[in-house]
């Protein structure tokens, strides 16, 4: 669930735009929700009518951006909720998302600490101890960081980011900035879609020089413990990296991409948006991964291709 919390009547939300159909009655929003990850008194939108989508879909209290249509398919979708149709409801929801960001940012009065050599903490922030802060690093609002980490100079760390104990984050890299989601209007204009999830990290992970580790969409970019991720990186929004991964320098993840645990990724290999790898697989050198893979399977190659799996093969 998004890490952005906030208090807005839906009805007061909607009058920032101009919409059709609507269903229900008012409710009090208090936070952000994914149609795959629900929660109670949420914003959230249905890209399609998926009969799946409605077997999680257990909420209250919350305002649902869905597909325009004739009649609801499933009438007990709206028992405490408010329905929104729309003819896009990705891109309405990022205009309502934005119209709660702007409003939220604009009522908040944020109060930074400034430490020698040119660092920024921002007070609702906190630090584990025996954590070590570098020189202009600059710690956002509603971040966490455990204890025994390196912090190394000019990090930025964004709001909604968490680190755990014993990790380590070098010079210059970010952390927890906007990934690149937008929907486009009916004139072609890009509407961002805010991203609001944050970055989970867990303990004992390594993140080298100019990194970027982008913010989930909704729902937290994850990286799981003991992970090590060399420089120059790029982790899109909403990827999942499982434990003891190795991402080697230049790499790139697109958003939504899944990696299993003890898997290595070489330099310069790509990695298309929405793609699962299996548990301990090697992606080689420059490859480009436009399909998921098996656990175990060695892939090399544009497009890559699986030449054969250490699990079969004993190697």
């Amino acid at each position: 669930m998004s890490v952005l919390h906030f208090e807005v009547g839906s009805q007061e939300l909607l009058k920032a735009g101009r919409y059709g159909k609507v269903v229900g009655d008012s409710v009090n929003l208090t936070t952000v929700a994914s149609i795959g990850n629900p929660a109670d008194h949420a914003l959230m939108f249905l890209r399609e009518w998926r009969e799946s989508k409605r077997e999680s879909l257990h909420t209250t209290g919350s305002l649902i951006v869905v597909p325009d249509i004739a009649e609801l398919p499933w009438p007990d979708l709206a028992d405490g909720n408010q329905i929104l149709f729309v003819q896009n409801p990705r891109l309405e929801f990022a205009r309502l998302l934005q119209f709660i960001v702007r409003s939220r940012e604009q009522s908040i009065r944020y109060r930074y600490r400034e430490l020698p050599g040119g660092t920024n903490i921002e007070e609702s922030s906190s630090i584990g101890s025996e954590t070590i802060i570098g020189r202009a690093v600059t710690i956002e609002h509603n971040v966490r960081i455990g204890a025994h980490c390196t912090i190394g100079a000019g990090v930025r760390l964004l709001s909604g980011t968490t680190i755990g104990d014993s990790c380590t984050v070098r010079e210059n890299t970010v952390i927890g900035g906007q990934g690149f989601g937008f929907e486009r209007d009916g004139e072609g204009r890009v509407v961002r879609l805010p991203h609001v999830g944050g970055v989970a990290i867990g303990s004992r992970v390594e993140v080298g020089s100019l990194v970027t580790i982008c913010a989930g969409a909704i729902d937290p970019t994850v990286i799981e413990d003991d992970v090590a991720i060399d420089d120059h990186v790029h982790v899109a929004h909403n990827c999942h990296i499982g434990q003891q991964v190795t991402v080697t320098a230049c790499a790139e993840l697109s958003g939504s991409v899944r990696v299993g645990a003890r898997s290595w990724i070489a330099p310069n290999a790509s990695v298309m948006n929405g793609i699962e790898l299996g548990e301990d697989c090697f992606v080689g050198l420059g490859a480009v991964v436009i399909m998921g893979c098996k656990a175990g399977d060695v892939l090399i190659g544009n497009p890559a291709r699986a030449i054969r799996n250490k699990r079969v093969d004993g190697k």
